[in-house]
């Protein structure tokens, strides 16, 4: 992966794109699906969402990276794959347990990572190894 890689923008694009499609998706207001927090690894890129309806929930994904395309950058060519491959058309809504207690819901727990964060209190421990973004 390219090491300049911008996580603030993907997590931007990210954000846009989750008030754009998938909370109206989801049946949710945009203000309660949010990027909660973001990483990235040599070839992959993580983040995890919080979606709250009656209660809070945390989602995370795992996506490809992918590298910048002519004159869009490799953030938003990211950010893109990772809603066009895995986020359009799966409703969480229903599937996955809000009030989790901090719990992370893992998307396609069969693929991910076995060294992902399970817990939100997971993440303060991988947090500087990682440098990764985090919403708080």
């Amino acid at each position: 992966m390219d090491r300049s890689f911008d996580l603030a923008a993907f997590v931007a694009k990210m954000g846009e794109l989750i008030n754009r499609y998938v909370a109206p998706d989801q049946g949710l207001p945009p203000e309660d699906v949010t990027v909660w927090a973001a990483w990235y690894t040599q070839d992959l890129v993580y983040f995890i969402i919080e979606a709250q309806r009656g209660g809070t929930t945390y989602i995370g994904y795992e996506v490809e990276f992918r590298r910048a395309h002519r004159d869009v950058s490799a953030e938003v060519e990211t950010a893109v794959h990772a809603w066009g491959d895995q986020m359009a058309g799966d409703s969480f809504v229903g599937v996955v347990p809000f009030d989790s207690s901090g719990v992370i819901y893992w998307w396609d727990a069969r693929w991910v990572a076995k060294d992902v964060p399970r817990t939100l209190a997971d993440i303060d421990g991988v947090e500087r190894a990682l440098g990764m973004w985090t919403a708080r």
